[in-house]
């Protein structure tokens, strides 16, 4: 449970830079150093997508970097 701020939650992922918690309004809270942000279960899901797509755009210019080597 997270205390800090006032909600009940529980942790899912937690690095050195910082952490997402199930939240108990059906939602999500992910901290970043010092920032908290709060998603719905759409918009996180939207922002997972979005770093997936990033991720792959990275690993696809990666390999054409390397094809040109």
């Amino acid at each position: 449970m997270n205390r800090e701020s006032g909600h009940h939650s529980v942790p899912l992922a937690k690095s050195e830079f910082g952490s997402i918690d199930r939240c108990r309004c059906d939602g999500y809270h992910v901290s970043l150093r010092n920032i908290m942000l709060h998603f719905n279960r759409e918009e996180f899901a939207a922002l997972a997508d979005l770093f997936k797509r990033a991720q792959e755009r990275e690993e696809e210019a990666f390999l054409f970097s390397k094809w040109e080597e």
